[in-house]
């Protein structure tokens, strides 16, 4: 399955409070990096992205939203998620 990376990347900053603000503006970082990025370094932006949601949601979410965030990542369902994360 090929997906678009700064499709991803808007669709999770969809799902994040506005109050994140620091959270949404990595993103947006990386989603500018990766608008310019060659196709060859596209696996590069991808592990940066799954970087940023480490670095901001907690190893076991605890909000809705969390859970949605890495279910638009990992194309898995927020129940899957919820059942290994938690």
């Amino acid at each position: 399955m090929d997906r678009n990376l700064e499709t991803v990347i808007k669709n999770i900053i969809n799902e994040i409070p506005n109050s994140e603000e620091s959270f949404i503006s990595q993103l947006k970082d990386n989603q500018s990096s990766v608008h310019f990025a060659a196709p060859e370094l596209m696996n590069m932006w991808w592990n940066e992205v799954h970087s940023t949601l480490c670095s901001y949601i907690p190893e076991k979410p605890n909000q809705e939203w969390q859970f949605k965030v890495l279910s638009i990542f990992s194309t898995r369902s927020v129940g899957e998620l919820k059942q290994l994360l938690t």
